[in-house]
């Protein structure tokens, strides 16, 4: 069902990223961080964070300026599928790698103000 929903709708409309450690075709989607490729899923984490900061910044700018929140539309929506997400947690935290702490600030954040949302598997 998921892969129903997410071909079906969300990549169509929304830019969107799949991470998935044990393959690089999702359901037949291209994915990123197949054979555990821990450099690219390092790297997309680091891009997203990124992502979020720089939209947050925005939003911040936008509230001095106005005096008003930012609408979350006014972003582009980003969808992340992240695939064993556990796992990911767990390896990075064995080698205390900051990644995966940026990442875990940014989920528990306010993520969906500035139009990004993230589906987890375990």
């Amino acid at each position: 069902m998921t892969k129903a929903i997410f071909t079906g709708k969300i990549q169509r409309i929304y830019k969107s990223c799949i991470i998935d450690l044990h393959s690089s075709s999702w359901f037949g989607l291209q994915s990123i961080g197949g054979e555990e490729d821990w450099k690219s899923v390092s790297e997309t984490i680091v891009h997203i964070v990124e992502e979020y900061t720089n939209r947050l910044t925005l939003r911040g700018e936008y509230l001095t300026e106005y005096g008003e929140d930012r609408q979350n539309t006014a972003f582009e929506r980003l969808v992340i599928l992240f695939d064993d997400v556990n796992n990911a947690k767990f390896a990075y935290e064995r080698t205390k790698k900051s990644t995966w702490s940026d990442f875990a600030k940014m989920l528990g954040s306010n993520v969906c103000n500035v139009g990004i949302s993230v589906i987890e598997f375990t």
